[in-house]
């Protein structure tokens, strides 16, 4: 009895052989791509393994893909790492930094009813705050949209990807 499809997907089945391409998959890392499976799968030794002669079909690819699941998915937003967490980051934010600013801020100038801007009463000499913004923009930007794990979090990830341009203003 004929079976449509049967030999292909039977073998891309065979746990042994969904452990490979999925180690295959890792080593490429998340941004891979469904020509990347047809490309694997046409390797003599895949092509041995599948009892095939040529590669396996687009179609057969994204079913293999989809029944592992694995979906086209957006990138989910997660918070970035950039040391803000770090053991002497924090030391220094908790024992330095947010005491100094509680400090200045009680000869910040300040909204009062019926005044405006002014001083608290008892403060004779004010303190300015000058931020600082700036951008960066990356050369290869993130891209937004791969191949995710169903049911797989957004991780945190690096902040940049590839060399940067940084606009600072005042």
């Amino acid at each position: 009895m004929y079976q449509h499809g049967g030999g292909v997907c039977g073998s891309l089945d065979d746990e042994d052989v969904g452990n490979e391409i999925r180690l295959h998959l890792q080593q490429l890392g998340k941004f891979f791509t469904v020509e990347d499976i047809i490309h694997f799968c046409g390797t003599p030794e895949m092509l041995e393994r599948l009892g095939r002669t040529k590669t396996i079909s687009l179609s057969t690819a994204l079913h293999w893909l989809r029944k592992n699941g694995w979906r086209w998915a957006r990138h989910g937003r997660a918070q970035y790492i950039d040391g803000h967490e770090r053991e002497d980051v924090v030391k220094y934010r908790n024992t330095v930094y947010i005491p100094k600013m509680m400090e200045l801020a009680q000869r910040l100038r300040r909204w009062i009813e019926g005044v405006g801007w002014a001083l608290p009463p008892s403060v004779h000499r004010a303190v300015r705050v000058w931020c600082h913004d700036e951008s960066t923009f990356y050369a290869h930007d993130r891209r937004k949209v791969y191949w995710a794990e169903i049911g797989a979090g957004a991780l945190p990830e690096p902040k940049s990807e590839g060399p940067s341009l940084m606009i600072g203003d005042f």
